[in-house]
């Protein structure tokens, strides 16, 4: 079971989410034999003074740029 963010999403958040990743399962399913892909693009926290307050708490500059080095290599964007 994955943790919750500490910021604890709503109700409606959670079940929107579900319902997209379901939905885009479906259709992959369905229009798969068709040859067509599905995707879904289901964004991240976006870094912002209040994100950084609230979940990374003080960073050097060093910890900054180390912690924003790891998110782009997790996920490499092209």
């Amino acid at each position: 079971a994955r943790k919750m963010p500490a910021g604890r999403p709503s109700a409606a958040y959670s079940a929107t989410r579900g319902a997209i990743n379901s939905l885009t399962m479906a259709l992959a399913n369905e229009l798969g034999a068709d040859g067509v892909r599905v995707n879904a693009l289901a964004p991240g926290a976006v870094h912002t003074p209040t994100y950084q307050h609230s979940y990374l708490g003080p960073m050097t500059p060093q910890q900054r740029a180390a912690h924003d080095s790891g998110v782009q290599t997790a996920y490499p964007l092209g």
